[in-house]
């Protein structure tokens, strides 16, 4: 039996991205996928529960999970009141 908390990437993932071309974007839907040397320089398109959110991965990102990079969230922002004269 594995423990839930192993680092793991899909491996659906990585078979898809050592044949896809690197300036083809790949949708995804896997965000607790842990980024490797594999995905440097690829375009994921990581879906946040509503839309596709493109993402470059660089260097920076490695041992992160995807879905740390993409927002699941809509940013609320107040409205601003006109003073009345």
């Amino acid at each position: 039996m594995t423990n839930w908390k192993t680092l793991s990437s899909n491996n659906l993932i990585l078979k898809k991205i050592r044949t896809l071309d690197t300036n083809l974007s790949l949708k995804t839907w896997s965000r607790s996928s842990i980024i490797t040397d594999e995905f440097f320089g690829m375009r994921l398109k990581v879906h946040n529960g509503k839309d596709f959110i493109p993402l470059i991965v660089t260097p920076d990102m490695h041992g992160h999970k995807i879905g740390e990079f993409i927002g699941t969230r809509a940013r609320y922002e107040f409205k601003k009141k006109k003073k009345k004269k």
